[in-house]
C-alpha cells in the first residue's frame, strides 16, 4: 500500500476506470493447494475478497490455460474460496465462512422515509469476507 497505491488508484479511478471497477492483483499463492492467490481492489481501497471479482478470476485463469473445468482453491487475503469451473462455462463459488458480528442493530432513518413508513429499522450486521 504504501509504496504502490498509485497505481491502483491510476487503474481503477477516472479516467480509466470508475466507481463500479473492481480490479484483481493475481499473485502466486502461499499455500502450494491453491491454484492462485488474489488481492482484489477498488476506487476505494483493497478488498478481503469479491463475489463477482472471483467469478471473472476463475474464468481469466481458465482462458489462460491455468486451470481446466473443477474444483479449485484461491487464495484471498480474507481465507481461502473455493471455485468451481464447469465445463458449461459456468462458475460458482464457495467463499468464505460468514458470520454475525451484532444483532438487533436499529437504524434511524430520519425524516426522510414516506409517510406511514417506519423511521427506525433494525437489523444484523453480518460479515462474509467484504465489509
Amino acid at each position: 500500500r504504501e509504496r504502490f497505491d498509485r497505481y491502483r488508484s491510476a487503474i481503477v479511478n477516472e479516467p480509466r476506470g470508475s466507481d463500479v471497477l473492481v480490479g484483481a492483483l493475481l499473485c502466486e499463492p502461499v499455500d502450494r493447494s491453491c491454484a492462485a492467490g488474489v488481492i482484489f481492489f477498488n476506487n476505494v481501497g483493497y478488498l478481503g475478497m469479491c463475489g463477482h471479482g472471483m467469478i471473472g478470476l476463475v474464468v481469466t485463469l481458465a482462458h489462460l490455460g491455468r486451470i481446466k473445468p473443477g474444483g479449485h482453491r484461491i487464495e484471498t487475503p480474507v481465507g481461502i474460496v473455493t471455485a468451481t469451473l464447469h465445463e458449461d462455462g459456468a462458475v460458482s463459488v464457495r467463499n468464505v465462512d460468514s458470520h454475525r458480528k451484532a444483532h438487533g442493530v436499529e437504524v434511524n432513518l430520519g425524516d426522510a422515509v414516506p409517510k406511514g413508513f417506519p423511521h427506525k429499522v433494525s437489523g444484523a450486521v453480518a460479515w462474509g469476507g467484504n465489509w
